[in-house]
């Protein structure tokens, strides 16, 4: 039901922020997470950047750091 309300949301939504916003609320209540950021790639600055985020401001990585640097750069699915 969570990925179906979300597939509704991103084709009636043309909000990016918005959609993800929803999405990363549905993961976050399907795995009892507490928090939880959606990471777009901002390949100019080679760098990871969120501004849907537990934190409420802007998030930014390089793209060779951690585990999420690490799937965006290879692809590679990650499992923790």
């Amino acid at each position: 039901d969570a990925l179906m309300q979300c597939s509704l949301l991103v084709n009636a939504d043309l909000s990016v922020e918005r959609v993800l916003k929803h999405i990363m609320q549905e993961a976050k209540a399907l795995v009892g997470a507490e928090v939880a950021s959606a990471f777009l790639v901002d390949h100019v600055r080679g760098e990871l950047f969120s501004t849907v985020n537990s934190t409420g401001s802007e998030i930014r990585i390089p793209l060779n750091v951690g585990i999420a640097g690490h799937v965006a750069a290879t692809g590679e699915q990650v499992i923790i």
